[in-house]
């Protein structure tokens, strides 16, 4: 199973993004809201991530939910058993990153996207798929086909 890992900038946008799926005091997983086929999951094992869908399950305030979330990571991507395009978010191990990992679901004022194709770029493409009713793009990581 092939891995890549990244230096990114992580950033939501929208009103509903992801998905929450559960969380422990190690790690919270979500999905991406419009991609069933194939999935597409974060696992968050930054503390912030950890403290954001902590204080957001606590307080259901989500409006400080996204500025804790959107902050550094280094990431790693694989496909999971299942077929799932899995992004693990972790502690960066520099302070300046080159990519972005962007996703932004039903921004308004903006055309609408009712099917987007993605591919995930490695060296050799590996992931493609896509989404129906949803955005989902990313500068370097996420890259248009259509």
């Amino acid at each position: 199973m092939k891995k890549t890992e990244y230096l990114a900038e992580i950033a939501i946008q929208g009103d509903q993004v992801l998905s929450f799926v559960n969380c422990t005091q190690e790690r919270a997983i979500y999905e991406v809201i419009g991609f069933d086929e194939p999935r597409i999951v974060l696992i968050d094992y930054r503390p912030q991530g950890i403290n954001a869908i902590h204080e957001l399950l606590e307080t259901k305030n989500l409006h400080n939910f996204a500025p804790v979330f959107n902050t550094p990571a280094l990431i790693t991507l694989q496909e999971g058993d299942d077929g799932a395009i899995l992004i693990e978010l972790n502690e960066p191990n520099e302070s300046q990153p080159d990519k972005m990992l962007w996703i932004a679901i039903g921004i308004q004022d903006s055309i609408p996207v009712y099917e987007y194709l993605f591919q995930i770029s490695f060296s050799s493409p590996v992931f493609s798929g896509n989404a129906s009713g949803a955005r989902s793009s990313s500068r370097r990581v996420f890259s248009k086909l259509r």
